[in-house]
């Protein structure tokens, strides 16, 4: 029986969603790789985008400022925003997933290294949607306010400074977020209906699990997920993708603080092989 399988390529999509970082017991801080959390606040954020930029534009305007350029720096700050997060919080993302498989000081170092400039990047990205909000401030003291600070104008600079705010921390989760869902439920659709070949997986995915320290493992038997085998010899299986969510699964039902730490570790390479991205020096 075949099951639905969205592709390497949206899977890689999902790695640009927010997540929320799971901690384990045995000390495995997963980042979160395939789930999306939050998608309502950053909702709830972008509707505070529109009210803050949209109630300080309203002010200026009602003060006599023209606005014209105002609002395309309103428009081209969506775009920013989504511009610094595309190809940067996959990577981030990414690197801090992989690194916790590293075990090599050359390795890590090179993995921090990475990490330390996509971040870099993402915090220049911020900057520049700062940047953005300042300039609609300055343009208003230009026209207007022009050596008088008066309460309009302070309230103007707040709620344009927190537009700015939630621009950074929300408005490329939304958009990737949203983009995501409706990629993947146009997939389900495509493969429920009409039996979509291209995202369907005929045969479960199989990771063995590599427990050189004999660690004791409890089998698992999940909807989607499952760890089978016998003897010190086990493996993962997975109907479709393993998502954090059934990995939790997997880890939650081992019994020792080991046990865990060794599924979390390598359901997480389980989870790279998927999209091919398990790093090369482990």
């Amino acid at each position: 029986m075949a099951h639905y399988f969205p592709g390497d390529d949206l899977l890689k999509l999902w790695l640009y969603t927010s997540k929320t970082s799971i901690v384990t017991t045995g000390g495995v801080s997963r980042p979160g790789l395939f789930s999306t959390t939050n998608l309502s606040w950053h909702f709830l954020s972008f509707l505070g985008i529109l009210t803050f930029e949209g109630l300080a534009t309203y002010l200026a305007w009602d003060e006599g400022v023209v606005i014209t350029i105002i609002l395309v720096f309103i428009l081209l700050d969506f775009v920013l925003a989504i511009f610094f997060h595309l190809g940067l919080q996959n990577n981030i993302k990414l690197l801090e997933n992989q690194r916790l498989l590293l075990r090599t000081v050359p390795s890590i170092v090179e993995n921090d290294k990475k990490l330390r400039k996509y971040k870099i990047f993402k915090f220049i990205g911020h900057l520049v949607l700062f940047m953005s909000g300042i300039l609609k401030i300055y343009f208003c003291y230009r026209d207007v306010f022009f050596g008088e600070f008066t309460t309009t104008f302070f309230f103007i600079v707040i709620l344009y400074l927190l537009g700015a705010l939630c621009h950074c921390l929300s408005t490329g989760y939304l958009f990737f977020g949203i983009l995501f869902n409706l990629k993947d439920s146009k997939r389900r659709t495509m493969f429920y209906e009409s039996g979509e070949v291209k995202y369907s997986a005929e045969h479960p995915f199989s990771e063995r699990i590599a427990n050189t320290s004999n660690i004791e493992i409890i089998k698992a038997d999940f909807p989607n997920c499952s760890i089978i085998g016998e003897e010190n010899t086990y493996h993962f299986s997975s109907k479709s993708y393993l998502s954090d969510s059934d990995l939790k699964l997997l880890i939650d039902r081992q019994q020792s603080d080991e046990g865990k730490r060794l599924i979390a570790l390598e359901g997480l390479k389980f989870q790279l092989s998927q999209i091919g991205k398990v790093p090369p020096r482990l």
